[in-house]
């Protein structure tokens, strides 16, 4: 295959068959949480948005407790899916726990232009954003995978070298044949092999 392709130098990792199973398995676990809002930014009440993502982010937490996270390990993000009135596709607009502490909600619409402008390269100035809904991705840490580092060697591959077969490519040739779990970094290897 890297010949018909002409790339020149292969890189086969020892655990090629299982590294995204490991990828997947060492990842932060996450949930995803949503509530409808369904209102205009003028609309909104006090303190009415700050509720909605409490209630989500209880629910994140006692799913991550259940699964045995410990609070130090558990991370929230918060967003709102707005749009304008009368549009059918919303932008996401990030929130952070000191906006959900403001008095108003000026910071809602400044956000909310900001993210739209920066999809669509304009804003619609004085125009009421809406809220359809308040979002919650509540994630839980694992612990950093630590992977085992092999010691490099020299260049000479002799202590995997374990003889020769024969091997068609395009004719029949005499092969060297090397133990791969005795191959260490900075062994180098004339193929075919």
């Amino acid at each position: 295959v890297g010949r018909e392709l002409l790339i020149p130098k292969i890189i086969i990792p020892p655990d090629a068959s299982v590294l995204s199973a490991l990828g997947f398995l060492s990842s932060d676990v996450r949930h995803d949480f949503s509530a409808p809002v369904g209102k205009s930014v003028p609309s909104l009440r006090a303190g009415e948005l700050k509720a909605v993502f409490d209630g989500l982010e209880s629910q994140g937490r006692a799913l991550l407790a259940a699964e045995g996270f410990e609070a130090g390990a558990m991370r929230f993000v918060r967003m709102l899916d707005c749009r304008y009135h009368r549009q059918v596709f919303s932008v996401e607009v990030p929130v952070e726990a000191a906006d959900l502490s403001a008095a108003g909600y000026a910071w809602l619409v400044e956000k909310f232009e900001q993210s739209y402008s920066a999809l669509y390269q304009h804003s619609h100035k004085n125009v009421a954003g809406f809220v359809d809904t308040c979002r919650v991705a509540a994630f839980g840490a694992q612990p950093a995978l630590e992977l085992k580092m092999r010691q490099t060697v020299g260049p000479d591959p002799a202590p995997a070298y374990r003889g020769t077969r024969r091997v068609y490519l395009g004719a029949w040739n005499e092969a060297a044949v090397y133990w791969f779990d005795d191959l260490l970094p900075g062994m180098a290897i004339k193929g075919p092999a």
